[in-house]
This record gives structure tokens, C-alpha cells and sequence, in this order.
């Protein structure tokens, strides 16, 4: 009778370890494939979001014509509106594979250049790496 409860015990205990693990892969692969152009009005308009969306910490690379300066830092927020720039702005945007997007912002005759670059994760866009290639 022993064995037949420790049998027993041990049948429930791998069905609730099964059952717990196809529950959190479900939820991983049910994330809709995120469309990068939506994801990108999104993150420009809500900080919350975007914040949740940037890799912590994210990479910085300063270059200059000498050295590139790399440093992983934390960073809140990144602005891509023109009403937080001097300088008017223009916003490209470069697809270098599937997965991987550069949205470049650069001022208009002021030397301004930064490359940011976001990479799909589990169908979900990042922003991964900051360049700033600026005068």
C-alpha cells in the first residue's frame, strides 16, 4: 500500500512540474508577432513602454574620429520628438536583417548622428545599443 501511494505521489507531483511548464511556454509563444512600425509610434509616445523596452543596461558607444568610447549605462528615455531637440531632426530608418532595425536621428546641419538599434526578442522589439557618431 506504501508504493502505491509513493507511486501516486510521485505521478502528482510530475504532473503539476508538467502542467506549470507548458503553461509558461505557452505564454512565451503566444506573443503576436510585433509589427516594428507600431511598436515604434508606441515607443515614442509612451515613456512607460518605452522604458520597458529598453534593454537595462543599454550598450553606449561615443565614437569620434580617434577611439569609440563603449560603457553600458542605464538609461529612462530616449526622446524622438522634435519638440525635445534645438535642432531639427530627421528620424531614417535602416533594417539591417528581420530582427534587427537601426532608427538613426540626425540634426539637420548640426552634426548630430545616433544610430539607435533595436532587436527582436521572442517577437517583441529592444532597443539593445546606442551609437553616437555625433561632431
Amino acid at each position: 500500500m506504501k508504493y502505491i501511494f509513493l507511486i501516486y505521489f510521485v505521478f502528482i507531483i510530475f504532473s503539476c512540474t508538467n502542467s506549470k511548464n507548458n503553461i509558461e511556454n505557452n505564454k512565451s509563444t503566444n506573443i503576436e508577432n510585433e509589427d516594428f512600425n507600431s511598436f515604434f509610434e508606441h515607443f515614442i509616445k509612451d515613456s512607460l513602454f518605452q522604458n520597458s523596452r529598453i534593454d537595462h543596461p543599454v550598450i553606449l558607444v561615443n565614437s569620434d574620429d580617434e577611439k569609440d568610447n563603449i560603457q553600458s549605462i542605464n538609461v529612462e528615455y530616449v526622446s524622438f520628438k522634435q519638440k525635445d531637440w534645438k535642432e531639427k531632426i530627421i528620424i531614417n530608418r535602416n533594417e539591417i536583417s528581420p530582427d534587427t532595425i537601426n532608427v538613426t536621428l540626425e540634426g539637420s546641419d548640426t552634426g548630430l548622428f545616433i544610430n539607435h538599434f533595436f532587436v527582436k526578442r521572442n517577437n517583441q522589439w529592444f532597443l539593445f545599443r546606442i551609437n553616437n557618431e555625433s561632431d
